[in-house]
């Protein structure tokens, strides 16, 4: 089975991905892509900003022959405007997360899933 990637942008309530983005989106592979070059940004309403250290990146795999899960959250640093990347301390340990579902992909497709998720901490201004 392949590994699905699923983006969540959690705004207080306030979801939004428009149709480009999530045809991108889907053609994104988490295991092999390069996590130096994830970037999320995002257009909020008047009024909302994102909350101090509320960003973060999930990825995370079961396999349902051997009931092991794999899973890591790591932090999403804030860059440009409204734009966050991944912390660059936190690149190994995502590589071996990615190494490690992979390895698991490739031994029993049928039976590893998966899932890659953004999510971050809106908050009112003023």
């Amino acid at each position: 089975m392949r590994l699905y990637c699923l983006v969540a942008l959690l705004l207080a309530g306030c979801t939004a991905v428009d149709p480009v983005t999530a045809l991108r989106l889907s053609s994104v592979d988490p295991l092999t892509a390069d996590p130096a070059g994830y970037a999320v940004a995002l257009d909020l309403p008047a009024g909302l900003d994102i909350r101090p250290d509320s960003a973060f990146l999930t990825l995370r795999a079961t396999r349902a022959d051997t009931g092991e899960t794999a899973e890591g959250a790591f932090a999403l640093i804030a860059g440009d405007v409204d734009t966050y990347a991944l912390d660059r301390a936190d690149l190994p340990r995502f590589r071996a997360l990615q190494s490690r579902i992979g390895a698991w992909q490739a031994a029993a497709p049928e039976a590893t899933s998966g899932s890659f998720r953004v999510a971050v901490g809106g908050c009112r201004r003023g």
